[in-house]
This record gives structure tokens, C-alpha cells and sequence, in this order.
């Protein structure tokens, strides 16, 4: 009995919801737990962070998806747990640093890289330059650029 109220009380809860005032973050906590409210949503709020962290939770919103709003540090985190949203990628976004962190943790889009010559020898920021790269993907060295 208290499980079918906690059901219903879920797919009631629309009436509840002031969609207007949902701003991206809102939405994507509301469509990460109800996905039958999408279309009273405005998906137009959502930025790449917001369409990021949807499409981690719930993939099936990828054709609703402005593929557009997510940059280069977006797509490297959104390609590291959903790597099926490749075909989907402008790689031209990604520079050295962000092809540095892809390819240790996703070697398979090796093929995509066109900016081996802008992958840093070493970077401050974390897994970003050749040395984090060929400490976790020896078999990439193939690639860099001799000097």
C-alpha cells in the first residue's frame, strides 16, 4: 500500500511544479527522477553542465539534446561515461589539454585527435599534458610529436 502511494505520489507531483521558475539545475534533478515531465519542461534553459549531467543520468533525452551548448571540457566529461554520444562530438572544441584527459581515461578516440602537436609535455592542471597521458596510455606515444 505505501509503495503505490509513494507511485502515485510521484506522478502526481506535476501539478505541484511551477515549471516557469525552474532554471537548469532544477530541471535536470526533476527529469533525472521523473522523465515523463520532459515536455513541460523548457529544455532551452539547460547549458552544457545541465545537459552533461542529464544525459549521464538518463541518455534517452540525447535527441532533445542542443549538442551545440556543451564545449570541449563538457564533451570530455560526458564522453568518459557515455561514450555512445561520440558521433555526436564537435571534436574542433577540444584542445590539447582536454584530448590529453579523454584519451586517459577513452584511448579509443585516438583516430579523432587532431591536436597531438597541443598536447602540452606538462601542465598544471590534472591529467592534462603527455606525461599523465603515457603514464596511463603507453601505446599513444606513437602519436607525439617528435621535437
Amino acid at each position: 500500500m505505501a509503495d503505490e502511494q509513494d507511485k502515485n505520489r510521484e506522478t502526481d507531483t506535476s501539478e505541484e511544479i511551477d515549471f516557469d521558475s525552474l532554471d537548469g539545475e532544477g530541471i535536470v534533478d526533476l527529469l533525472s527522477k521523473q522523465p515523463q515531465l520532459a515536455d513541460k519542461c523548457d529544455l532551452s534553459k539547460l547549458g552544457g553542465f545541465n545537459w552533461e549531467l542529464l544525459l549521464k543520468r538518463r541518455p534517452e533525452f540525447a535527441d532533445r539534446c542542443d549538442w551545440s551548448k556543451l564545449d570541449g571540457w563538457i564533451w570530455i566529461l560526458l564522453l568518459a561515461k557515455q561514450p555512445q554520444f561520440a558521433d555526436k562530438c564537435d571534436w574542433s572544441k577540444l584542445d590539447g589539454e582536454a584530448w590529453a584527459r579523454l584519451l586517459t581515461t577513452r584511448p579509443e578516440f585516438a583516430d579523432k585527435c587532431d591536436k597531438w602537436g597541443e598536447i602540452p609535455e606538462k601542465s598544471e592542471r590534472w591529467n592534462t599534458d603527455w606525461r599523465s597521458l603515457l603514464t596511463e596510455q603507453p601505446q599513444l606515444a606513437k602519436y607525439k610529436p617528435e621535437k
